[in-house]
């Protein structure tokens, strides 16, 4: 399987079962805190970090994309210098994080 296929197909899966568990949490009323959530926070958080290393990505866009862009589904802007472009999968995922890694990260920006 292609790496960024691997990467894209993960985020969408990790998105899949936070989303189950905010659903549940909300349904059975288990609080933010819980030992459950906690845990299932830890693992995310590994698992986000462990595909940015996969992807060579050393300026945090993995999460970004994640959490701000909901996986493509609320599409940012991001870009290295005045190439700005519209994040809205992860092929052009894949387009920042190569761009800002050639920037050296000195003009990492995104709205």
């Amino acid at each position: 399987m292609d790496k960024w296929k691997y990467i894209g197909e993960s985020l969408d899966r990790l998105k899949a079962a936070d989303n189950k568990l905010y659903e549940l949490s909300n349904e059975i009323g288990l609080a933010y805190e819980s030992p459950l959530v906690a845990c299932s926070n830890d693992a995310l958080d590994v698992s986000l970090k462990t595909l940015a290393m996969f992807a060579g990505d050393e300026s945090g866009w993995i999460e970004w994309y994640y959490y701000e862009c909901e996986c493509g589904k609320k599409p940012m802007g991001a870009g290295a210098g005045e190439d700005m472009r519209l994040i809205d999968s992860i092929d052009r995922l894949r387009w920042v994080i190569e761009a800002t890694s050639e920037e050296g990260g000195d003009e990492l920006r995104h709205h």
